[in-house]
């Protein structure tokens, strides 16, 4: 969590520095939430707004405004908002970005931003032509990592008795998992609501820890982006409002139930593993916020 300032705050030369490229700062709008910027501010001069977001380059996560600077110029146009601009001097970085009107996603079920983000969602997944130079953001490989430190930490407990039964079974999966997300397309990875903008399209902002890995991997996350229009689409046609068009809550399903089938029997009951550890589900809804914050 970065300590957030104000535009006055900063050293006079940096000021000087985005003014030069944008010419002199009429006035000056914070932007509220965000969490990895120390600067986020929407500037206002006799050309229109700009957004502007920094942070100074001895910060331990400054690295994550560079990522963004990388992937930019790779991102199809209306997807996200153009970096027009960065600068780098006295002890801070600066990006200058297309100033975007809208709100946050609204992926309620119901709601009638749910086909435009899933057009998003699809249009991420069709990137593929990415930056070649600089570190190279795998996900099988950070995915790779974190299993590791994971699986060789302390074991964790777990209150589900299949999961308890089948832990060694589990901890096999879970070590192949890294492999089916090799892949060259575009992954976002960080996709929730304060991340997507909504007026006559969804954009997706915050681009800091985009990875590259397997088509499909984003799309999924968001229980497949073509079904979910195919979903609103189908409601739409048997005479429902659009209000009310989107996918139905899918029920919760067993831990077995999410196993490929490689890792099953003939009769669909889980291969024998003899190891055993123990698990726990993770993830969450996301929730729908009010207001636009382009910071992460």
């Amino acid at each position: 969590m970065t300590t957030r300032l104000a535009w006055d705050d900063l050293p006079t030369a940096a000021k000087q520095a985005v003014e030069d490229r944008i010419g002199q700062v009429l006035k000056t709008e914070s932007t509220p939430g965000g969490r990895n910027s120390e600067l986020s501010e929407t500037l206002w001069t006799d050309q229109g707004p700009v957004f502007c977001k920094g942070i100074s380059t001895d910060s331990p996560i400054s690295y994550m405004h560079r990522n963004e600077i990388a992937v930019n110029p790779f991102l199809p146009a209306g997807l996200a908002p153009r970096l027009l601009w960065h600068v780098e001097t006295v002890g801070w970085l600066l990006l200058g970005y297309e100033h975007l009107s809208g709100r946050h996603a609204d992926l309620s079920s119901g709601s009638e931003d749910l086909p435009l983000v899933a057009e998003a969602v699809t249009r991420i997944g069709e990137v593929v032509d990415l930056p070649t130079s600089g570190v190279q953001r795998s996900m099988s490989d950070r995915w790779g990592h974190a299993l590791t430190r994971e699986l060789t930490s302390s074991p964790f407990t777990t209150s589900d008795p299949w999961c308890a039964a089948n832990a060694g079974l589990l901890v096999e999966l879970a070590n192949r998992a890294p492999s089916y997300m090799d892949g060259s397309s575009l992954i976002h990875s960080d996709l929730n609501p304060t991340n997507i903008v909504v007026s006559d399209r969804a954009q997706v902002v915050d681009w800091a820890w985009w990875q590259i890995g397997r088509r499909g991997s984003t799309r999924h996350t968001w229980s497949s982006a073509s079904s979910l229009r195919a979903t609103t689409r189908n409601r739409q046609r048997a005479g429902h409002s659009s209000s009310t068009a989107s996918h139905r809550p899918r029920p919760r399903r067993s831990p077995r139930s999410l196993l490929p089938r490689s890792a099953c029997g003939s009769e669909g009951s889980p291969a024998p593993h003899r190891s055993r550890t123990s698990c726990s589900p993770v993830g969450a809804p996301p929730q729908s916020v009010t207001g636009v914050d382009l910071d992460g």
